[in-house]
């Protein structure tokens, strides 16, 4: 009989951290999902989309090449100075 109790003791205790630790499991579970819901809507309203981005990006490559072509309009005739020797 004692053994009895002791068997039924020791899956109580047993029984009862595996309910704690799947309770544990589930909560965790749950907040990752409310985190996810949060990320997806925080990387929707604050991330630029790819469109808006390549529009961007086109208008500051516009302005690297007027930039360079005001380079080379500067420097291409100091060049040909040098190379004539003038």
């Amino acid at each position: 009989m004692e053994y009895q109790n002791l068997w039924l003791f020791v899956l109580s205790v047993a029984s009862t951290g595996l309910g704690w630790f799947l309770r544990v499991q589930w909560e965790q579970q749950k907040e990752m999902a409310k985190d996810l819901h949060n990320l997806e809507r925080t990387m929707l309203r604050d991330y630029t989309p790819n469109t808006k981005m390549k529009e961007m990006s086109d208008a500051i490559f516009e302005r690297f090449d007027t930039f360079e072509r005001k380079l080379d309009s500067l420097f291409i005739p100091l060049e040909r100075r040098r190379a004539t020797g003038d």
